[in-house]
């Protein structure tokens, strides 16, 4: 498994697809189940991508939650734009999950490139 980090963005060594497996880190914003929006910031959310799911893990201090995502329940990724961050946008359709997650990141083009690599639905605006 892959982090990559800023500063490796450009190194070619690093994007070995052949591995699949890859983990970047970042924030993340969705909507709980009373319509309040959840936000973590960078560097507390992990994002795993394997070949079939993806792995989102929030660790504040003393409160640690995974969250699997399946690939068959993603029906779109996308760039997401904020008025000071960028990230990319999770539309899912998996029961008791928010429909959009979003995941702060550095990197997104890099991450949504990963994910297509993975057969995920990525949608480029």
């Amino acid at each position: 498994m892959f982090y990559l980090r800023q500063e490796d963005i450009w190194r070619e060594d690093l994007l070995d697809m052949q591995n699949k497996n890859f983990c970047f880190v970042g924030g993340m914003r969705w909507s709980s189940k009373w319509g309040i929006p959840l936000n973590f910031t960078y560097p507390f959310v992990k994002l795993e991508v394997k070949e079939g799911e993806i792995i989102i893990n929030w660790n504040l201090y003393l409160f640690n939650k995974n969250y699997f995502l399946s690939k068959r329940n993603i029906t779109s990724v996308a760039i997401y734009r904020g008025v000071f961050s960028q990230g990319i946008r999770i539309t899912q359709q998996k029961p008791n999950f928010p429909d959009d997650i979003i995941f702060w990141t550095f990197q997104p083009i890099l991450l949504l490139d990963v994910l297509r690599e993975n057969g995920y639905p990525v949608v480029y605006l």
